[in-house]
């Protein structure tokens, strides 16, 4: 299910993000699915050129970082956010 949110929710930011004209005109959206645990949940999302940017909180509380090429949807970076010492 978590899977299922990230695909929607990047298709969307997608959508956005490649709006070139502005005007919100339909057009071929892309649909990316980025793995994710049972559980997960998206805090932040934020789109940056061809990639986006997500906060995932796993079930167990650990948040990792994940970079998706908007382009390929391939997952370009994943890093584990740690609370510092």
């Amino acid at each position: 299910m978590a899977a299922g949110l990230v695909a929607v929710f990047s298709a969307i930011l997608y959508r956005v993000v490649n709006d070139k004209d502005g005007g919100g005109a339909a057009g071929p959206a892309a649909e990316i699915a980025v793995p994710a645990a049972a559980g997960a949940r998206i805090l932040a999302a934020t789109p940056d050129g061809d990639r986006l940017a997500l906060v995932v909180e796993e079930a167990d509380g650990t948040r990792t970082a994940v970079v998706v090429d908007l382009g390929t949807g391939a997952v370009v970076a994943r890093t584990r956010l740690v609370t510092a010492p």
